[in-house]
């Protein structure tokens, strides 16, 4: 079902007004579609006319209970779907979604022996074509060259509106549709570390790099070394705290301990918040990475001056799907 309310102040099309409406309620009349919509009664007659003709609603008629003259009841038609898809640790995870936003099926796609993600694409796009069904809009969250190519490729083999995407910038639109109140921005430790932020106008994605003036770097001076996962991870395997800096009191030390380490961690993630809050003025920020207990995250949270805004994102490969196929939803249908 539709969560959040706010998905109504971003919607300027009156066509895309009036099916928000209908995939947030069931068995709708004309009448109950402009009230909860405030559209004047002939908009709403033409938006719905406009929505059956592309077959996205269906038009009913039902008896009234008094057995008075039968009216009409709006529907979606449930074989209407989007689709997510999400490339990590070579697997695509593919998402399918009602336009209601419920999850039909997840379901993983890994890559042949010297496959590449692009022609595993095309395989997928002739799977999604032979499945029941009827897609309308496709987000991608992948990272290569000529993705703008690879983009209208699958417009061309699907005949649907593909949206580039990221997995950072798909976990916002998921956080989006689930509550959160626009600006939220969602920064990722992967391999690197990436900030998107969502807002009225869409949703901007970053990769950020050298910031020296952070409490806590790398001997580069560089955030994506300091704080990638695998980074921390080899550090943490092999017990070796160096190469890694902390500025407290105003005195810079190198890192010798998991203590020190664990602090410069922890105080380089809030000074990152800190910045992006200073820069977005989000009303939340997600952060997510393999290496964020919940121990963790409540230390970085007491360093942050915008740990108030700040929360905890468990992302699974299903998430990023997801959230894939809801920006789908948002950018490509309800648009």
């Amino acid at each position: 079902m539709i969560r959040n309310p706010e998905l109504t102040k971003r919607i300027t099309s009156l066509r895309a007004k009036a099916l928000l409406a209908i995939a947030s309620g069931e068995d709708l009349t004309k009448l109950q579609i402009k009230q909860s919509t405030a559209l004047s009664m002939s908009s709403v007659i033409s938006a719905v006319d406009a929505l059956v003709s592309e077959g996205l609603v269906s038009l009913d008629r039902e008896r009234s209970e008094r057995g008075g003259k039968p009216h009409s009841v709006i529907n979606l038609r449930k074989e209407n779907l989007v689709y997510g898809v999400s490339y990590l640790s070579g697997a695509l995870t593919v998402a399918e979604v009602g336009l209601k936003g419920d999850l039909r099926e997840v379901f993983a796609l890994d890559l042949q022996e010297g496959e590449t993600p692009e022609s595993a694409l095309c395989r997928l796009a002739e799977l999604l074509a032979t499945r029941e069904g009827r897609p309308r809009a496709l987000a991608l969250a992948l990272n290569c060259e000529g993705k703008e190519r690879l983009v209208r490729s699958l417009e061309e083999k699907l005949s649907v509106p593909v949206l580039p995407t990221t997995n950072t910038s798909a976990l916002a639109y998921l956080a989006y549709w689930r509550g959160g109140s626009l600006p939220i921005c969602v920064i990722g430790m992967g391999r690197g570390v990436k900030c998107a932020c969502l807002d009225e106008k869409g949703c901007r994605a970053a990769e950020l790099g050298s910031l020296r003036a952070a409490p806590a770097f790398s001997e580069e001076g560089d955030y994506r070394a300091l704080l990638s996962a695998a980074r921390v991870e080899e550090s943490l395997r092999k017990a070796d705290y160096r190469g890694h800096y902390l500025v407290e009191g105003g005195r810079l030390f190198e890192t010798q301990t998991l203590g020190e380490y664990s602090r410069a961690l922890a105080l380089s993630i809030a000074s990152l918040s800190d910045w992006v809050d200073a820069l977005c003025t989000p009303r939340e920020i997600y952060l997510f990475g393999e290496y964020l207990s919940g121990g963790f995250f409540d230390r970085i949270k007491d360093y942050a001056a915008a740990g108030d805004k700040l929360v905890l994102l468990r992302a699974e490969r299903e998430d990023f799907a997801c959230g894939a196929a809801t920006a789908a939803l948002i950018e490509r249908v309800f648009s």
